[in-house]
This record gives C-alpha cells, structure tokens and sequence, in this order.
C-alpha cells in the first residue's frame, strides 16, 4: 500500500517526491506536462521512498504517479 505522497524542495528546476509502503519495494515516478512520460528511478527496496526529479522547466505545471513493486 502506498501512503503519505509528497512534493517537496520545489524549487524552478527541481523537486523530490517521496511516499511510503507497508512493504519493502522499489521507487519509481512518472511525470511530465499535462501527461506522465518521463520516469525516475531510486535504487534499493526500501519503505520509505524518496526520488529525485531534475531539469524541470520553470513556471510549468508538471503530473506526476508513484508507483512501487514488492
């Protein structure tokens, strides 16, 4: 199960999501203007997730998905 999603260290070209599970497993987000298309990937299986987004584009309204595999 995946819980407690979060944007931060927003900044013009950068920002982390993080979440949680109740399970060991991977990170991975998908994100992109109006649509996902790009991916971001953290290594190891952990419970608590935290993935990196770079080369944002600023003033640009991005959506992004989460998603972990045990």
């Amino acid at each position: 199960m995946i819980s407690n999603v979060q944007v931060s260290g927003i900044t013009g070209a950068e920002a982390t999501i993080s979440w949680d599970t109740n399970e060991l497993s991977d990170s991975s987000v998908t994100y992109g203007e109006l649509t996902p298309g790009s991916n971001a990937t953290a290594e190891g299986m952990v419970t608590a997730h935290s993935v990196d987004l770079d080369g944002l584009e600023e003033c640009t309204v991005y959506v992004f998905s989460v998603s972990s595999n045990d």
